[in-house]
């Protein structure tokens, strides 16, 4: 027991070391070291052997990040490029292989997340990205982006709510909020008849996907919906709506 407790308390500060970074909120932090602990403690009653200590925290850190959505919530890409930077050597192979570790001595399913989840952070980025920046002063002629951050927001959710769920399942949810956020800029630039502040290039590089998957999710996904809804309507309401398939 002796033994047991002074594993527990080198791993806990092994952890809050690791994960003590301004890239993770508090709350997050306090949730990560919860689990992890738990998985720690529950493991050695049983006699399990944990495969790898620094990838087990990075899992925990994926959970807890996913019970914050509101907060901050990272893809299992971000979490390993966060501990890599750190010195520490995490693959996605290794938190996928984790990932049972929580169901069976937390109790916990695999954290489910959405498209939505995405969309707050992503905005941000993009709003504080200089390409962006230099690109709607040109085309707008003002610095405030924040009329423009909200109505894109408004229609990105409203054109994931018009995706099928089935489709969604087989989508990255990630790649899926990147590519709504340039199709409601398409959206936004033909109601008003001007041109798009968004290329695929400007928003892979604010949001750190590849253009070719944003092209990808939107051409396969979005864009027979927008054709269907918008690009073939005649009609020249403010609002249009997007009707949703299936």
């Amino acid at each position: 027991m002796e033994t047991t407790n002074k594993l527990l308390k080198w791993s806990i500060k092994m952890a809050k070391l690791i994960i003590d970074t301004r890239e993770l909120l508090p709350d997050v932090q306090k949730r990560a070291l919860c689990l992890y602990s738990e998985v720690v403690l529950s493991a050695s009653k049983e006699n399990f052997k944990i495969p790898n200590h620094v990838s087990l925290i990075a899992t925990a850190t994926l959970i807890a990040s996913r019970e914050y959505p509101s907060c901050a919530i990272f893809t299992i890409k971000e979490i390993c490029s966060m501990f890599q930077g750190r010195g520490h050597r995490v693959t996605c192979k290794m938190i996928l292989r984790d990932l049972p570790c929580f169901e069976r001595f937390c109790g916990l399913k695999h954290a489910t997340h959405c498209s939505k989840d995405y969309l707050e952070r992503l905005l941000s980025r993009l709003s504080l990205d200089p390409t962006f920046l230099d690109t709607f002063k040109q085309r707008r002629g003002s610095q405030d982006v924040t009329p423009y951050i909200n109505t894109l927001s408004a229609w990105a959710t409203r054109i994931l709510d018009a995706i099928p769920k089935a489709m969604k399942l087989s989508r990255n949810p990630f790649i899926l909020a990147v590519a709504s956020i340039y199709a409601a800029d398409a959206v936004m630039a033909r109601m008003t008849k001007t041109k798009s502040i968004l290329t695929q290039t400007v928003l892979a590089r604010a949001t750190g996907m590849g253009h070719y998957s944003i092209r990808d999710h939107y051409c396969e996904v979005i864009k027979p919906l927008l054709k269907e809804s918008l690009l073939l309507s005649n009609s020249r309401e403010k609002q249009p709506c997007i009707a949703k398939a299936g």
